[in-house]
């Protein structure tokens, strides 16, 4: 088994490439910018999710599989594309998030059942605050090696 390490540092981007058997697993890791009503930040939130999709893409085109986990600061929602019982709101980068894991066949695995619990983040001081931002998303081929795997979403 050879391990590659790939970084985007500036970009807090970590990828560690397994070659074993035919193709090979490309674990992510990455933090998302997080969407605020600051000037100049719904553009940052658009190109680093561009980035994250041409990561992607890469990885696709040379067969690899896909296992990314991270806090990506986004609200996915709670509709059919969403997680049930997540709350209902879906903002610009969310929308993208959503759209990239649709057009690049990704399963975003906090919504099935292999995920147990539901918050990823609770406010400490005010626990009625709860939010779901860290996903674990795979390619549809990484899926059935998930499927050996439990995934408590409270403890990622």
């Amino acid at each position: 088994m050879e391990d590659k390490y790939d970084s985007y540092e500036e970009e807090e981007i970590l990828i560690i490439r397994i070659h074993k058997g035919k193709h090979p697993i490309n674990m992510v890791t990455t933090y998302g910018k997080q969407e605020s009503g600051e000037v100049g930040v719904k553009e940052e939130i658009v190109q680093q999710i561009n980035l994250w999709e041409q990561i992607i893409i890469e990885m696709q085109r040379k067969e690899g599989h896909v296992l990314w986990i991270g806090d990506l600061n986004v609200k996915i929602g709670n509709d059919d594309r969403g997680i049930a019982g997540n709350h209902p709101e879906v903002m610009h980068g969310d929308r993208m998030l959503r759209k990239l894991t649709k057009e690049r066949d990704l399963q975003l695995i906090n919504a099935t059942e292999k995920c147990t619990g539901l918050w990823t983040s609770i406010n400490t001081w005010k626990k009625d605050e709860k939010s779901i931002l860290d996903y674990v998303i795979t390619s549809r081929k990484m899926t059935e090696k998930i499927q050996m795997m439990h995934i408590d979403k409270e403890g990622l």
